[in-house]
């Protein structure tokens, strides 16, 4: 994949959180100081974390470093209602404001309309052919605390939690809509995770590796003792093979 036209790379960013991954896309810079990448949706399912995200991309709609005044108005006047700051801000630069909102939407994987969803990526994409899809589900059912705690309650069911789907749904968006890169970032547990009520019971690595014509997987410790290992899985997807997602078909992801 490469930069054409002069116009930046879009990335599309599920299970966006804050917008911590987003974000390092969206402030690399080349040795000639342009920016080769442009967050143009990120979904999350989280209210609070998805105002986050749109004060995100605000602050995006201005040249590096050219932020208006009022953004850190905004900022230093925690003594006021948040809403009524947000408000001011967005009415003095209604334009900005509108790319930030249209580029940040409120939303639930696997649970809120899929057709609506594809219809937001779609037109964030606005056609093109080449993007980077970022992203990693909720890591509750994968880590080692999670799966301890779901072990010890009786009442814990494998087969209904539907945290135990939602790296399939980040599936699902690779074969609606073939980026040319992906990564997804998780605990090392989703290596193993298995969807219990699936007839393959096929182990996430080996779903994920079927979308992919280059899967490179890295578990990076972290020194501090508190901090759990995660893994981040990356792939070239059908820009150098179109094969790649063409043989997992939409009706095996969904099991």
């Amino acid at each position: 994949m490469e930069k054409k036209s002069g116009k930046p790379i879009s990335v599309i960013d599920l299970f966006a959180g804050p917008g911590g991954l987003g974000e390092g896309f969206s402030a690399y810079q080349t040795p000639d100081g342009s920016r080769p990448f442009r967050i143009v949706l990120s979904i999350e399912k989280e209210t609070y974390t998805h105002q986050t995200l749109v004060l995100r991309s605000f602050f995006r709609q201005f040249e590096p470093r050219r932020a208006p005044e009022a953004c850190y108005d905004y900022l230093r006047k925690v003594e006021e209602p948040e809403p009524a700051r947000r408000r001011a801000l967005f009415d003095a630069f209604p334009e900005q404001a509108r790319q930030a909102e249209s580029h940040s939407h409120c939303a639930e994987l696997g649970k809120d309309d899929p057709v609506e969803i594809r219809e937001r990526i779609l037109r964030a994409l606005t056609g093109t052919p080449d993007f980077i899809l970022l992203g990693g589900p909720p890591c509750q059912a994968y880590s080692a605390m999670g799966r301890s705690r779901n072990w010890g309650n009786p009442n814990y069911d494998e087969a209904t939690d539907q945290r135990q789907r939602l790296y399939v749904e980040y599936l699902q968006v690779l074969a609606d809509h073939r980026p040319a890169v992906f990564i997804m970032g998780n605990v090392k547990g989703l290596l193993s995770a298995t969807l219990a009520e699936a007839a393959s019971c096929r182990p996430a690595a080996d779903r994920i590796n079927a979308f992919s014509n280059e899967y490179l997987t890295t578990c990076a410790r972290n020194p501090a003792r508190d901090v759990t290992p995660h893994v981040y899985s990356g792939g070239v997807t059908p820009a150098c093979n179109p094969a790649g997602i063409a043989s997992e078909s939409r009706s095996v992801i969904r099991k």
